[in-house]
């Protein structure tokens, strides 16, 4: 299963590659985590996303970060969001658009989880990659940049 989402923003594509691009800060996920620790730096870095300071976190390990693409491939370790697919990886892209817009695609994939009808399993994932996607905008926006 593969489910993909894309959003145009009024910003740069450099500007928002340099927010995606540092695995280790995304302060945009601050209104979902407390917490995110790392270990390690680069291409095989962990990072490990808290919701509550007691919880247990999920554990994300950077796979590929490609510049000149803006692009990163991501494996879900510890899915720390319960979605219905199994061995969930995700990959976010940024491309420039006309001056000072860009296109961010965020794709999710991974192995149907036994249980859960398929169509519910799909709209659960469209929910998290919509949610995610809003979430950058509003944190581009909140630092004084038009989504």
């Amino acid at each position: 299963m593969e489910i993909c989402a894309e959003r145009d923003l009024h910003q740069p594509a450099d500007e928002v590659w340099a927010v995606l691009r540092d695995f280790g800060a995304r302060p945009w996920l601050a209104s979902v985590f407390c917490l995110v620790e790392t270990k390690g730096e680069g291409v095989g870095m962990l990072r490990y996303l808290y919701r509550t300071p007691n919880s247990q976190p999920g554990v994300e390990r950077l796979d590929a970060l490609d510049d000149e693409a803006m692009e990163l491939r991501v494996s879900v370790l510890v899915d720390s969001f319960a979605m219905p697919i199994t061995k969930p990886r995700y990959h976010l892209q940024v491309t420039p658009l006309q001056a000072g817009s860009c296109r961010i695609e965020l794709c999710i994939e991974g192995e149907p989880a036994v249980g859960a009808p398929p169509k519910q399993q799909e709209a659960l994932v469209n929910e998290f990659v919509d949610a995610t996607l809003q979430k950058l905008a509003s944190y581009l926006e909140r630092c004084g940049k038009s989504a």
